[in-house]
């Protein structure tokens, strides 16, 4: 007996569909396999490839680090040396990549011009040219280092002189006119009169330069009674006219010498006097007054230097202690006649 709700029409006429679409689903595969019979080999791999193509994926893949390995390059500094016979100077070696591991090798291809030693200090020994070479692995790093000879001082181009209580320290006076020429020369001369170099620089404002040297100290203190506490070389490159040199003592009063010399103070002149006389002035000594610079003493060295007289003027500046009055002196070159 057929379900409430439905006839016994319905139910034949649903069977009667069902057998249609069956019916239609075979002859549809029968006229595609008819088709695909009817065609070329030739276009069905071409479709079976790009199926397959299609249908393949490709792997994920990692990337592979870098196997190569790394370079290491060296620097060194200076790259160039050019030294007196003698003297020294200290490589600077550093590698790229920072490495601390890393063990520098140094070799000179001439040790009778210049020795270098495991810590990269260089030795001057003989007017020449060599090449310092560093090594750490396979990287490379060259020096170029020229020896010039060894600086000739004349000991009569001192002014002052050793005595006892050390107050006139001697002072080289090179040819003036030659300062910047002759900086090694002033340089090894002072030093072996226990100056210190302190620098070699433009001075600010200008064009010149001063090569300055001070008197040994410690902790702030002076180690001995000299007068003259600062000396500098003053020089315009290409100006042989401006060349000169400049001395400066610390404290020595608290009141100004040079204005009490020009009052007729008879013990500030005796002590500016004796200062000119301890450095070799010892010829025409005299005082003006100056609307600037206030009172200044005079004073020459004659018949000494075959390049002429040098002049020594005297004034009065604040002690570069910076307590009370210091002296400055300054020394060139004479144009002044002969009285």
């Amino acid at each position: 007996m057929p379900a409430k709700g439905h006839s016994a029409t319905s139910g034949v006429f649903f069977s009667t569909f069902v057998l249609l679409r069956q019916r239609e689903s075979l002859d549809f595969l029968r006229f595609n396999h008819m088709f695909i019979k009817t065609l070329p080999l030739s276009i069905l791999l071409l479709a079976l490839t790009l199926s397959l193509i299609a249908c393949h994926k490709e792997p994920a893949t990692k990337p592979n680090p870098s196997t190569e390995p790394t370079h290491t390059t060296l620097s060194v500094s200076p790259e160039r040396l050019s030294l007196r016979v003698g003297k020294r100077a200290q490589l600077s070696v550093s590698a790229t990549p920072a490495d601390a591991t890393l063990r520098y090798t140094y070799q000179s291809t001439s040790e009778a011009v210049a020795t270098v030693s495991n810590q990269g200090l260089v030795t001057a020994v003989a007017e020449g040219h060599c090449t310092i070479t560093i090594a750490a692995g396979e990287a490379r790093a060259t020096v170029s280092v020229q020896v010039l000879p060894a600086v000739q001082i004349d000991a009569k181009r001192y002014i002052g002189a050793d005595t006892p209580d050390r107050r006139f320290v001697p002072i080289y006076i090179p040819i003036l006119a030659e300062i910047e020429q002759r900086k090694d020369e002033i340089q090894a001369a002072n030093e072996a009169k226990d100056w210190l170099l302190e620098d070699d620089r433009k001075v600010p404002g200008g064009s010149s330069y001063a090569l300055s040297f001070i008197a040994p100290s410690q902790k702030g203190n002076y180690t001995d009674m000299r007068y003259i506490k600062r000396i500098a070389y003053r020089y315009t490159p290409g100006r042989t006219d401006r060349s000169f040199l400049l001395l400066f003592t610390a404290y020595l009063s608290n009141e100004d010498i040079l204005i009490k010399a020009y009052q007729k103070d008879s013990e500030a002149y005796d002590l500016l006097k004796s200062i000119a006389q301890g450095y070799g002035f010892t010829d025409d000594f005299s005082m003006t007054k100056d609307e600037r610079k206030g009172p200044l003493f005079h004073a020459y060295c004659r018949d000494r230097y075959p390049e002429g007289d040098l002049w020594l003027c005297i004034q009065s500046v604040p002690a570069t202690d910076g307590a009370g009055f210091g002296l400055r002196l300054q020394i060139a070159t004479s144009t002044a006649p002969k009285r």
